[in-house]
């Protein structure tokens, strides 16, 4: 699995011949705190069954989930409540100008065409942040509990900028 995520191809040999594929692609994945898909508190499994559950997912696989987010529960009155967050096209809008602005800064380099397909040098000459931005990602980071991939937390503040940070009365 490592090698066609790391090099973005996947070959597949057979007795009649060999075979090469792309396989560039973006992992979105969800899973439930437990087996029973309620909050840790509130579920019947013990701790050792919930452990072994979460163990399902390989090491190898969680090392290349750049991203991570946990997700509150949700109270009744909150799903009901209404909606002051950002519209769809707010959203497809910032989506839209993060996808034209990785364009222009990748215009005439063949082999990268996304963020996602920066090798080690291109991230450090296109995602630089200043202290003050640093010092804002380290707080989002906390609060927001991204994982510890400070490659990714650097991309994602390089594209959207300092992340609107959940309270309790807006939380998402």
């Amino acid at each position: 699995m490592g090698q066609p995520l790391e090099e973005g191809r996947v070959t597949i040999s057979r007795a009649a011949g060999t075979m090469t594929f792309p396989s560039q692609f973006m992992l979105v994945a969800a899973m439930n705190p437990t087996p029973d898909g309620k909050m840790l508190g509130e579920s019947r499994w013990s701790p050792r069954e919930i452990e072994n559950y979460l163990n399902r997912i390989s090491g190898p696989l969680l090392d290349r989930i750049d991203v991570r987010v946990e997700v509150p529960a949700f109270k009744f009155r909150e799903i009901t409540a209404e909606w002051t967050g950002e519209t769809s096209a707010q959203i497809r809008e910032r989506v839209v100008t993060a996808r034209r602005r990785q364009q222009e800064r990748f215009a005439g380099k063949r082999n990268v065409t996304c963020n996602a397909r920066m090798d080690t040098s291109e991230f450090k000459a296109f995602c630089a942040l200043d202290d003050s931005t640093l010092e804002s990602l380290k707080m989002a980071m906390a609060k927001l509990k991204l994982s510890n991939s400070i490659a990714a937390s650097r991309a994602l503040f390089h594209i959207w900028g300092p992340l609107p940070m959940p309270n309790a009365a807006n939380t998402y």
